[in-house]
């Protein structure tokens, strides 16, 4: 768990790109199959879906990384030695990937968020 929050945080960002990264959305998807195998088919499905149905990537991406949290905390049995930690991390990843989306929430609200096969709307 902790490895794979190293590599979002190496993805988010990166020094040799002056800390200005993505997302971390593909490599939270790959830690969520290694880590959560379970979790990952509602998680991978509800992105695919909302974002088929939308048009907006970015809104399945947010749903997705909400719903691994939520699974997590309500599926996944987890020692209790290391509960704590592991919704704390797993907390902390959802959270990084909704932040590093916080332009994309704004333009959802504002109706301005570029939709799958649109052309791109001019930034004022």
């Amino acid at each position: 768990l902790y490895a794979g929050f190293g590599v979002i945080l190496g993805h988010n960002f990166p020094f040799y790109l002056k800390f200005k990264g993505g997302k971390g959305v593909a490599c939270t998807g790959g830690m969520v199959l290694a880590v959560f195998p379970i979790v990952a088919p509602v998680s991978m499905g509800l992105f695919l879906v909302i974002s088929a149905v939308t048009k907006y990537v970015s809104l399945g991406s947010i749903i997705g990384l909400i719903s691994v949290f939520v699974q997590v905390v309500g599926i996944i049995t987890v020692p209790m030695g290391i509960r704590a930690e592991f919704y704390i991390v797993t907390a902390c990843f959802t959270i990084l990937g909704v932040w590093q989306h916080r332009a994309n929430i704004r333009r959802l609200a504002n109706g301005t968020e570029n939709k799958i096969g649109a052309k791109k709307k001019e930034q004022k």
